[in-house]
């Protein structure tokens, strides 16, 4: 989404049925309590898998209580990024698909659902490794904490960017409790939020239950469809178990399922050629093209906008056990599925039929971290076992010049008519003489004289796209329309039309991943802490059952891109590709304390994100290639400060990250390619 639907002109009223506890970190209260004259607040976290007081943890770290969250309007994924420094989160595929950014590390515009975020995004400990349930859990909850930097020796996964951990309410084995917020805000938003606690055996039992609704009208009006779109439609709900056998021994199991299924707002596209118009001469700033006047700021005009659903569910089980005064173990287990259809989306942006692709992903992940935890004196450490694997089966369509079907068809071409302008390195058929030599003049038939490249049955006419091209360029020069499906010179040449690119593509990413861990540091002096993490990842990334068809005019399967085939033959092997690495990573640490309130620190860290496939590729199996994994080296100093009795409080934070094969995303033509480049960042917050 590029606004949202629910603004700060809401309305809401909050009941508390009995005893509404404080927010919770761990179990420690999240010491609300100020000093005596009245400073600020202390937080308590567990960035470093052990209850600390924020201020006294050597990273840059932010945290928000569940109340704060309340107050402060935090009612979906985005709205954090306004009081977390670096962070910034878009939201391109609706209110649960946020991609986030810390310190500029970010998910990009990689658009596949095979790619996994170099953010780590954990619920209640539990790593979320399917990117598009990402913001599907925001409602009751204790407590957000933001980590700025590599992660990995505390953490379930190995990221480069960071972490953003969610952590729920749950039963505080006390006295029954409830919550309910409803909302009414701008376009007709209607939101109902609650949470309802029954203490079941008082100390012992809890059972904790709550969800959250949201519906309300769009903010961007599509005249070709006559409908409001970028619509909110969420509903959500959670039952949290909570037993305590022993004072030693503390389980919880959690449940879960949402559905987010809004109209989709279109993109504003600008067009690429003069008077911002497209390739077939549409602008959106032609009043006779728009019923008479240009298309308002909210406004786009598309043909086949559609839906972002998303949904998930899970199950996940905390078990933690105090073997002694200085020892715990804590297992984490986690399992969730997920589904993803973006159905259809249409990518040009206009009324006619340019472009409109439909991307639908279904995810099965399962997770299990195990770790050991000491607290001693002057030393603290964990260790920990981790292992994870996430399955995501994707099913794509693909729609290119839809608009050439009833052209064709209109001209009496016959259904079984195939020639899809797809430049896959296997069916190039024949090019014209003027896409060997540029130089020649496009607009002479004598230079369109087919050249044969070794596929005599013209699966696949270069030469067709190449005309279609100069003869946009020819009509468009004084902002003309489109004047064909191939321009005169070639047709007299003899080259056929090109049809529309009509196809499916499919495949699997399965990415297993197993690591072992340690995180300690040492108090040298009262005043002087050193740190020191390390973590061995070992990481398969696999490409499976990778095939992708293409249709002729009529609907009927013509040929194979991956594997290549042609004609089609249902027989031969999908695509199948393996890929691992193994990689150590860490961070080392020292933090001084200068005065009581004043805590300085140097870092230096490294992380990783695990390689992928290119995984929309769907023209050739060559273009199905291997990423690398990501590194980068991070390096930070800060200083954490409270002045005037703690009535004021600044941190401060430098970093410098130096990266080596960051995944980014290239669009050429209509495919899309996953890159690795390497750079530098470098900043400050305050």
């Amino acid at each position: 989404m590029t606004k949202k639907a629910f603004l700060a002109t809401c309305l809401s009223t909050t009941m508390l049925i009995g005893w509404h506890a404080p927010a919770l970190a761990q179990d420690a209260p999240a010491e609300e309590g100020t000093s005596d004259s009245g400073g600020i607040a202390e937080i308590v976290v567990t960035a470093q898998k052990r209850a600390q007081n924020l201020q006294d943890v050597p990273v840059a770290v932010s945290a928000l209580a569940g109340d704060e969250l309340e107050s402060r309007g935090v009612s979906e994924t985005s709205d954090l990024q306004g009081f977390v420094p670096s962070l910034q989160i878009t939201t391109p595929y609706g209110r649960t698909q946020p991609n986030f950014s810390l310190r500029g590390v970010s998910v990009a515009n990689e658009f596949s659902a095979s790619t996994a975020s170099p953010v780590g995004v954990y619920v209640d400990e539990v790593y979320q490794s399917f990117r598009a349930s990402h913001g599907q859990q925001l409602y009751d909850l204790e407590r957000v904490e933001v980590l700025r930097g590599p992660q990995g020796t505390l953490y379930g996964r190995n990221t480069t960017g960071g972490a953003i951990s969610f952590f729920s309410n749950k039963p505080q084995l006390g006295a029954s409790e409830g919550t309910l917020t409803v909302g009414y805000g701008n376009y007709d938003t209607k939101t109902v939020e609650g949470a309802v606690e029954a203490t079941l055996v008082p100390d012992k039992l809890g059972i904790r239950f709550a969800g959250t609704f949201a519906k309300g009208d769009g903010w961007q009006y599509n005249p070709v469809q006559d409908r409001h779109v970028g619509t909110t439609n969420t509903i959500a709900g959670r039952v949290s178990l909570r037993w305590k056998p022993t004072d030693t021994v503390d389980i919880n199991l959690k449940g879960y399922i949402a559905r987010d299924n809004p109209l989709a707002p279109n993109p504003y596209a600008l067009g690429q050629l003069a008077g911002g118009r497209d390739v077939l001469g549409y602008s959106r700033f032609d009043p006779a093209q728009n019923g008479g006047a240009p298309l308002g700021k909210n406004e786009v005009a598309a043909d086949t906008g559609g839906r972002y659903f998303t949904s998930s569910r899970g199950v996940a089980l905390n078990v933690a056990v105090e073997l002694s005064d200085t020892l715990s173990l804590t297992s984490i287990t986690g399992y969730d599925g997920g589904k993803y259809r973006n159905s259809p989306f249409d990518c040009d942006g206009s009324p006619n039929s340019v472009c409109a692709l439909r991307y639908n992903s279904v995810s099965q992940n399962f997770n299990q971290d195990l770790r050991l935890n000491y607290k001693g004196d002057r030393l603290n450490f964990v260790a920990g076992l981790y292992y994870g694997v996430d399955k995501i089966d994707t099913r794509n369509e693909i729609d290119f010049f839809g608009v050439l079907k009833p052209i064709l068809q209109g001209a009496g071409v016959p259904n079984s008519f195939f020639n899809a302008p797809v430049s896959a390195p296997q069916a190039a058929a024949i090019a014209p003489a003027f896409a060997v030599n540029p130089a020649l003049d496009p607009t002479n038939p004598a230079n369109c004289s087919a050249v044969p490249t070794g596929n005599p049955n013209g699966f696949l006419d270069a030469r067709s796209l190449i005309a279609l091209l100069t003869d946009i360029q020819v009509n468009n020069s004084g902002g003309g329309g489109f004047g064909g499906a191939i321009s005169a010179a070639c047709r007299a040449a003899g080259a056929p039309p090109f049809g529309p690119i009509s196809g499916e593509q499919k495949y699997t990413i399965k990415r297993p991943s197993a690591a072992i861990y340690f995180d300690g540091s040492y108090d040298l002096t009262d005043a002087l802490t050193v740190s020191v993490g390390l973590r061995y990842t070992m990481d398969k990334v696999k490409y499976q059952n990778g095939r992708t068809v293409l249709y002729d005019l009529g609907g009927t399967i013509r040929a194979s891109t991956i594997p290549y085939t042609f004609p089609y033959d249902p027989n031969a092997p999908a695509l199948e590709q393996n890929e691992k690495a193994n990689r150590l990573t860490g961070r080392v640490n020292i933090s001084y304390d200068f005065a009581d309130d004043i805590m300085g620190y140097l870092n230096y860290s490294r992380g990783y994100r695990s390689g992928s496939f290119n995984g929309l590729a769907y023209q050739g199996t060559n273009q199905v290639y291997y990423i690398q994994p990501e590194q980068i080296n991070a390096y930070e100093g800060g200083l954490k400060m409270r002045f005037l009795d703690r009535r004021v409080q600044l941190n401060l934070a430098g970093f410098y990250y130096d990266y080596k094969n960051h995944q980014v995303t290239q669009v050429i033509g209509a495919t899309t390619f996953t890159r690795s480049a390497n750079g530098r960042l470098y900043g400050g917050e305050a």
